[in-house]
């Protein structure tokens, strides 16, 4: 019998910014305006391992891609708002031969848990990060 391990693999977590002359930044894909300049980063329970950890738990491997042997990367963005929790998650580079792999990697990442919020002088920030999710069948 072959078994499937669907495996997470999460890259540099980073920050997508464009600056503009108020020092502010703007996003193509959510459209929120954001600092540039932050004091400390957004913080997953856990740090990295723990957030590769809760992505693996949290992905479900499409019986259809598993099927059809469909593997890739999905690159998410998300924000992580000044409560800590996360909105507006969207794909940014997909699988296109296989939709329901980057359904599985944006419904992953909304059941993470709150984050510690980006600070800046002190005060909770929102922050847009992107990550990649790979997609693995073995």
């Amino acid at each position: 019998m072959n078994r499937y391990l669907l495996i997470a693999v999460i890259g540099t977590i980073t920050t997508l910014t464009s600056i503009d002359s108020l020092g502010q930044s703007d996003d193509s894909k959510t459209g929120v305006e954001m600092p540039t300049m932050m004091h400390t980063m957004p913080v997953y329970p856990g740090a990295e391992p723990g957030l590769i950890r809760d992505i693996q738990a949290n992905l479900v491997y499409p019986e259809s891609a598993i099927t059809s042997k469909t593997e890739g990367k999905v690159y998410v963005e998300f924000v992580v708002e000044k409560d800590g929790t996360i909105t507006n998650v969207v794909v940014t580079l997909g699988i296109p031969e296989h939709p329901k792999l980057n359904e599985a990697a944006v419904e992953a990442v909304k059941k993470l848990k709150p984050f510690t919020p980006a600070t800046q002088n002190g005060q909770p920030v929102r922050m847009v990060m992107s990550m990649p999710v790979k997609f693995s069948a073995k």
